[in-house]
């Protein structure tokens, strides 16, 4: 089968960056059920990838990010890995590759809405941080403020629990962001 065959009559083609890590590895089986035999993990690890049945990438590397997308025909990127800067999702969104993107770094996420236009363009979409926390803790804020008839302040706490499977780079993420001051909401860099 080809990669244009295995893209399906829809032309749906997932590719999940980190797609065999704690978080990727759950969004890969969840989007597997709607698209069966066409969804692509990928990641550095080359046996890993292979054994996920995906493919190998470093987001660190934009020309494989590149040839990867040429060769898969992907048609959405779930970013389940932290790339170093905009890059990933510019060349995903140049390319009119949809972008659902689980990071939570505010300076990222600032230079990825600056991508807008480029979206905009190329008829891409992108979806920026769609984690737990922020992401759904962000909806679930917004559905109890209309359901109460709104609110001056909504107060979050996430309770980070040792039980649960977090992967290294949600541990580094999380332990880094302990040492930081809360950004500003207009905070630019």
């Amino acid at each position: 089968m080809t990669t244009a065959e295995s893209a399906g009559a829809d032309g749906h083609r997932p590719l999940v960056v980190g797609g065999y890590g704690a978080v990727g590895a759950t969004v890969t089986a969840a989007l597997s059920q709607w698209f069966p035999g066409r969804v692509l993990p990928a990641g550095r690890d080359p046996l890993r990838a292979r054994r996920a049945g995906g493919v190998t990438l470093d987001v660190n590397d934009p020309d494989a990010l590149r040839r990867v997308l040429d060769d898969t025909r992907a048609t959405l990127v779930v970013l389940c890995v932290e790339p170093p800067d905009e890059s990933t999702a510019r060349i995903c969104l140049e390319r009119g590759v949809h972008l659902v993107d689980v990071n939570a770094t505010p300076r990222l996420l600032l230079r990825t809405e600056r991508l807008h236009d480029v979206a905009r363009a190329s008829g891409a979409t992108a979806a920026l941080s769609v984690g737990v926390a922020p992401g759904l803790t962000n909806l679930l804020a917004r559905r109890a403020h209309d359901a109460v008839g709104g609110a001056e302040r909504l107060d979050l706490t996430v309770l980070l629990g040792t039980g649960e499977r977090h992967g290294q780079d949600a541990v580094r993420w999380t332990v880094a962001g302990l040492a930081e001051p809360a950004p500003h909401p207009d905070t630019s860099d």
